[in-house]
């Protein structure tokens, strides 16, 4: 009985999945209802109020860095998006590449500090910038809307198919080190942003 609810439960999770990424590409919108272009500096802050956005961390000052939620309601570190299809827009449910954006006196990260996944802990990805050997070389990113609250995002790609967890919506996820990271697994629930022009 608990074999055959893991299947089903994988099936509908696999169809949920192939749902998403058949929906049409849309362009992803910012706070001020503008379309999000490649290149472009934005903060990737909480879809509902109350909540600091995202940055990084670097305890060990070492590569890579962390993506964590500000504890405080600063806007965090801002990004930028590359598209592998349209140059003039950044759609949904395509392959995009996010870029963090920091001085770089502030890390000692010597090379692009573009968004991957690294297994942190069992059974938990964090999403990183600037790693070079990342566990799961998963580095391309899908936004995809989330109901009315605004947008998810998820490491997605179709050059790992067998990477673990590939698709999955991230979420926040409560660490060791008293912050809430950037992570995927089977259980962390999605968590909804919003992107505003830095």
């Amino acid at each position: 009985m608990k074999k055959t609810s893991v299947i089903l439960a994988f099936f509908f999770t696999c169809l949920l999945i192939g749902i998403t990424a058949g929906a049409d590409p849309e362009p992803v919108l910012d706070t001020s209802g503008k379309k999000v272009r490649p290149g472009i500096k934005y903060y990737i802050l909480p879809a509902s109020i109350g909540s600091g956005g995202l940055t990084l961390i670097n305890p060990d000052n070492t590569c890579p860095l962390y993506v964590v939620q500000e504890k405080s309601l600063y806007s965090g570190k801002p990004v930028t998006f590359s598209s592998y299809g349209s140059k003039d827009e950044i759609l949904t449910s395509t392959d995009l590449n996010v870029t963090s954006i920091v001085k770089q006196a502030t890390t000692s990260c010597n090379k692009t500090l573009q968004w991957s996944l690294r297994k942190a802990v069992p059974g938990v990805w964090f999403a990183v910038a600037g790693d070079e050997f990342s566990e799961v070389t998963v580095s391309t990113v899908h936004i995809d809307k989330f109901g009315t609250e605004g947008y998810v995002l998820s490491f997605c790609s179709d050059l790992c198919p067998t990477c673990p967890i590939v698709c999955n919506k991230l979420g926040l996820y409560e660490a060791e080190d008293g912050y809430k990271h950037l992570a995927q697994n089977y259980q962390i629930q999605p968590y909804p942003f919003k992107f505003k022009r830095a």
